[in-house]
């Protein structure tokens, strides 16, 4: 009987070691974005040269999508449909995004941004959609290289919340 408890006591030990090194893998959230109950999933990134803003600042715009769109260069917008956030990011360096907390703001000074999110809208063949209005929130952006991190928390203008993340390399439009 002891080697009976002996065994199943290393049995134990060794699943609860198992089961907390494979926590790890689940403490790095997919790329999503959480609005009214439903979570979609985002697959690419895109962001375009910077605009220089009247007060010295830089504009970044930045579209985080789902797979179902894409972004035409020929044409320059948007084509499918599925769920996209468009973000107006302003940040201090004309080299290009800064890692920091980006505070909601219309007034394109450094660390602020603006946005909206094109949810289940088709850009081409018409018909379907609904554009969402963010009106509050931060937008907290990690730079690492090539990768940049984005974790959302936003507030529409009907004060629902939007959560989300996107970690990934952007593709320069």
């Amino acid at each position: 009987m002891k080697t009976f408890n002996f065994y199943l006591y290393w049995v134990i030990a060794l699943a609860l070691i198992t089961v907390s090194a494979c926590k790890k893998d689940d403490d790095d959230p997919a790329n999503y974005i959480s609005i009214f109950d439903k979570n979609y999933t985002l697959s690419k990134g895109y962001i375009s040269d910077y605009i220089e803003n009247a007060n010295s600042t830089y504009n970044y715009r930045v579209f985080l999508m789902t797979d179902s769109l894409d972004y035409n260069l020929v044409s320059g917008g948007l084509i499918g449909k599925g769920t996209v956030i468009f973000m107006e990011i302003n940040t201090s360096s004309p080299g290009g995004i800064t890692s920091g907390t980006y505070n909601y703001s219309d007034t394109g000074n450094a660390f602020t941004f603006k946005a909206e999110i094109g949810l289940e809208t088709a850009f081409t063949g018409g018909g379907g959609g609904m554009l969402v209005i963010i009106a509050g929130g931060s937008i907290d952006i990690v730079v690492d290289g090539q990768e940049t991190e984005f974790i959302l928390d936003l507030t529409t203008n009907n004060n629902k919340k939007v959560t989300g993340r996107f970690k990934g390399n952007l593709t320069e439009i």
